[in-house]
């Protein structure tokens, strides 16, 4: 199956920088997503306390890994015109997302210990 669709066009500078804001504040919403695990855990935190965390943290920032994966969705199919095939285009980001994951988890395995 090709990709050689006319209808496809380049993102335009606009939609661009949209997605780009949208982009930051959706990694802000994952730092403070992975924040919140350090504030909730704590054993001094009374029940209201905790309500207010899980609140304003948890359920406020459910929407940031979706949104990223929307914006990734959107813009694989604008890079779609940059190779032949489908399969060529899933081989290299395989290989993009497949070296960096195998790296880290034998960094994380023999020089942490597998913590």
């Amino acid at each position: 199956m090709t990709i050689n669709d006319s209808n496809f066009n380049t993102v335009s500078p606009e939609v661009s920088q949209r997605l780009r804001y949208c982009s930051i504040l959706a990694m802000m919403a994952v730092l403070i997503l992975h924040g919140n695990t350090v504030i909730c855990n704590t054993p001094n935190a009374t029940t209201w306390n905790r309500f207010v965390q899980e609140l304003l943290y948890i359920n406020c920032t459910n929407w940031a890994v979706p949104l990223f994966f929307a914006i990734s969705g959107y813009l694989c199919v604008f890079s779609c015109q940059k190779y032949k095939s489908v399969l060529a285009l899933y081989k290299r980001k395989g290989y993009q997302l497949l070296i960096p994951y195998l790296l880290w988890c034998i960094y994380g395995t023999f020089l942490l210990g597998g913590y």
